[in-house]
């Protein structure tokens, strides 16, 4: 009985057990996972939810085959319009009013009523967002880690969020970008660049209702401070320095490099031109001035509009500068080649000066354009070999100092001293050609004859030799060319490097003087003769500038040779491979200068500079008049331009005179005789015909002593139509006072070119 008993209480009592477990999981989720026990769990366990806002929530039953549940909200079997309805699926729609915080989800086993479990809804009513850190301080490519805070949920719910930038979601490479790493938590990765807008704001808010949301701020520094490596250097002029800078990119920013505050420097203090431009970096390469500014100090700055960093370059003087010949001896009027060596500079242009006085005078002696006559001087720096002219009558101040200073460095100087001779060598011996341009020597030799003459136009003895014009540097012996004892000069077949030579007379006098004639051995295009060599200025009329020579493109336009004056392009026609021609405006010549003729060929290759001279209009004598009474004249200076037509393919010329009666030409032998009045004037009309005459030109008779201009003869110039071409008739107003005696017909152009036709009239 007791045993019987006993084991209706052992059931009973594990009846009450199995009771207790049921019934404790209907507090949500299973107690137990022993065989034959139903477990119901539900997930999600805990929501946030907007009013009308959908869950989808799913019931997992466990410990029976039958895994049916029936869904409850606030205990309603699918809910209601108050508390939110649930479908048969799950399906929870929140109501459109919200009923209070919160409201219960709950699954029902279909196999055991009496077994479920439940899940909180919360409504956003009530529910607010924090975010942590508010404010941060991020440098460029840096990142940040966020922590959001669900305030006034229960249940330990959950809420979907969204991280944005600015507004933008996720942001952007612009703003930077933030991601989500947890349901609570994002990192923040900064821009590379800092954007225009800073700071920038970083907001997380509900995905079911974006009012419910937190705010932080964000500035974005500079990983560092702005910097220029290396931040002081030494150059030398003509160097080169690179530098590279480390700077704070804003978004729009553009970097730029200054010398001295001017963007890019200049010829004066350098210049920098920047070779690579990434994310906060720049690098760029400082160019030294070629001559020495002041002060010698100069600040290179890389700037962007968040800031800028600055290096400072001292400019070292390694300049230096020697004259050949150190010393030397001339007559009164003689001339030395005087050439200088610049070297530690790209800038070998040097100011010369005599005894102080820059270019000398006619007293000291003067600086001339090698080969110029007059004497050309110069108004700046000048690079090559010059002439020293000496003054007629020995200087008080004798020997002389000519002194070299460079334009790179002016404290660097060379001095050459030159003794004006007066001993018995009286006479100024000079070399022709002084200047020349020559072609290296291929299968022909390459020629040009040198004469040594004195004053008095005579031959004058002299040793001929030939050396390099750069001291220490260029060619020694054949490699210069050679020369002849009479002074035949033969190019030598390479172009030596530098190619420039001295062809130098040495004459007997004692002491011995010498003079030096400048040439350069040339390769490729070069420039062998221009026609005009030379004009006077003012001319009224445009005319044709012809260059010849060899390796030039024939043609037009770009595919063809094109002429350079003073560097600048020329409209050009290259008949040939040896002519070039291009047409010279009246500006051109408008006033005295020497101006720098170079052909470039299509690939860029410049021939030898060759130079014009454009002579000062200046009235010279036109003859010497000798007379019984004045048996012998002095010699006279005399400047020859050459005729601006002298490339025009029908220079002026005359072929006949003739008497002119009636409108018919008689030609007649030169010289035509006319005969004067016994009293008062005539007039007399002769014909003229050649070459390019019209009537536009002046036409005048030089005469004998009593009339050396013509003007006892007045002449008028008219066109005879129906006869031969450029056929002239000119009326001559001949009066009983005329002088008599053969005159020469002279024909004068617009531009003051001037032809002659001597011995054409006989006045009786």
């Amino acid at each position: 009985m007791l045993g019987a008993l006993n084991s209706k209480f052992v059931a009973a009592l594990s009846a009450l057990t199995l009771i207790s477990v049921v019934l404790s999981s209907c507090n949500g989720g299973p107690q137990s996972t022993s065989p034959g026990i139903i477990v119901v769990t539900v997930s999600p366990g805990s929501v946030v939810l907007a009013a009308s806002a959908t869950q989808q929530f799913t019931a997992i039953v466990s410990g029976t085959t039958n895994s049916k549940v029936s869904w409850q909200v606030n205990g309603a079997a699918g809910g209601n319009s108050t508390s939110g309805t649930i479908s048969s699926g799950g399906l929870y729609t929140a109501p459109a009013t919200i009923p209070g915080p919160s409201v219960t989800v709950t699954a029902v086993s279909a196999a055991d009523a009496t077994v479920s479990a439940s899940a909180t809804v919360n409504f956003t009513q009530g529910i607010t967002l924090s975010l942590a850190p508010s404010t941060a301080t991020v440098p460029v490519n840096g990142s940040q880690l966020f922590t959001v805070t669900i305030n006034g949920a229960t249940g330990g719910a959950s809420l979907p969020l969204a991280w944005s930038v600015n507004g933008i979601p996720s942001g952007n490479n612009t703003l930077g970008s933030i991601s989500s790493n947890s349901s609570t938590t994002a990192v923040y990765v900064a821009p590379l660049v800092i954007p225009t807008q800073n700071p920038i704001t970083i907001t997380v808010e509900s995905v079911s209702n974006i009012l419910i949301s937190a705010k932080a701020t964000v500035t974005i520094t500079c990983s560092a401070a702005n910097s220029i490596t290396p931040s002081s250097a030494s150059v030398i002029l003509g160097g080169t320095q690179s530098f590279s800078a480390s700077l704070c990119f804003a978004q729009g920013d553009s970097l730029s490099w200054d010398v001295n505050g001017i963007s890019g420097g200049n010829s004066t203090v350098g210049t920098i031109v920047a070779t690579s431009t990434s994310s906060g970096t720049s690098t760029a390469t400082y160019t030294a001035p070629t001559a020495l500014p002041s002060p010698s100090t100069v600040t290179i700055r890389a700037s962007t509009g968040s800031g800028s960093s600055a290096a400072s370059v001292t400019l070292a003087n390694n300049v230096s500068i020697s004259v050949s010949p150190t010393s030397a001896t001339v007559s009164p009027l003689g001339s030395v080649t005087l050439t200088p060596t610049v070297t530690g500079s790209s800038n070998a242009n040097v100011t010369w000066a005599v005894n102080g006085i820059a270019n000398g005078n006619s007293t000291v002696g003067q600086i001339c354009e090698a080969g110029s006559n007059p004497c050309t001087t110069f108004a700046g720096g000048f690079a090559g070999s010059v002439a020293y002219v000496a003054p007629a009558i020995v200087p008080s101040q004798n020997p002389v100092s000519v002194v070299a200073t460079s334009v790179a460095a002016p404290s660097q100087t060379a001095t050459s001293t030159i003794t004006v001779s007066s001993g018995t060598n009286t006479t100024a011996t000079t070399v022709a050609p002084l200047y020349l341009f020559i072609a290296a020597t291929g299968g022909a030799p390459s020629t040009q004859q040198f004469f040594a003459q004195d004053s008095s136009g005579a031959h004058a003895p002299v040793s001929w030799s030939v050396a390099s014009s750069v001291a220490g540097a260029g060619c020694t012996g054949s490699a210069c060319g050679t020369i002849t004892s009479s002074g035949l000069y033969t190019a030598p077949p390479t172009a030596p490097s530098p190619n420039a030579i001295s062809v130098i007379a040495t004459t007997s006098s004692n002491p011995p003087a010498t003079v030096a004639a400048n040439v350069a051995v040339i390769s490729g295009v070069t420039i062998e003769a221009i026609l005009p060599s030379s004009v006077t200025a003012g001319s009224v009329e445009g005319f044709p500038l012809e260059l010849q020579g060899v390796n030039f493109v024939q043609g037009s336009g770009a595919a063809a040779s094109v002429i350079l004056i003073n560097g600048a392009a020329r409209p050009t026609t290259c008949p040939s491979s040896i002519d070039c021609a291009t047409p010279l405006n009246p500006s051109d010549v408008a006033s005295a200068a020497t101006l720098t003729l170079q052909i470039q060929n299509p690939n860029g290759a410049l021939s030898n500079p060759v130079p014009f001279v454009v002579a000062p209009l200046a009235s010279s004598p036109s003859a010497l008049h000798l007379s019984s009474a004045q048996a012998s004249t002095k010699s006279i200076a005399l400047t020859a331009a050459e005729p601006t037509t002298a490339a025009s393919s029908s220079p002026i010329n005359v072929n006949f005179i003739g008497m002119l009666a009636d409108n018919n030409c008689t030609i007649g032998a030169a010289p035509l005789t006319v005969t004067r009045p016994a009293s008062g004037t005539s007039t007399v009309s002769i014909c003229v015909q050649g070459d390019g005459l019209d009537p536009t030109l002046t036409y005048s008779f030089g005469g004998p002593a009593s009339a050396p201009s013509g003007t006892d003869i007045p002449v008028t110039a008219s066109a005879v139509p129906g006869l031969l071409p450029n056929m002239i008739q000119l009326k001559l107003e001949l009066s009983s006072g005329a002088a008599p005696g053969l005159r020469t017909l002279f024909i004068s152009t617009l531009n003051g070119d001037r032809a002659t036709a001597t011995g054409m009239l006989e006045v009786q």
